[in-house]
């Protein structure tokens, strides 16, 4: 399995490079280079390991203010990601 915990999932890693790869044009990361944008959202994934958002003390650690968004309105959709 894992050697560390993440709490970025897979779903959203493939959520990430899915919308990157429909960008028609982007001056941060385009999708016109894949494997670039690949490894960029690999990188940004591996900056979270060993955090876990559902700690609150470890979070008020890095920041002062917390706000919590349901970024990938997972509570929208019509049916779970996972079973």
């Amino acid at each position: 399995m894992y050697r560390c915990k993440n709490p970025i999932c897979p779903h959203l890693i493939f959520e990430c490079c899915n919308r990157i790869f429909k960008r028609k044009e982007h001056g941060c990361l385009s999708g016109a280079n894949k494997p670039k944008a690949v490894e960029v959202v690999l990188k940004f994934a591996k900056l979270h390991d060993e955090f876990d958002f559902h700690d609150e003390e470890q979070i008020r650690s890095y920041f002062d203010e917390i706000l919590f968004l349901d970024f990938m309105k997972y509570s929208s959709r019509k049916q779970p990601l996972l079973p």
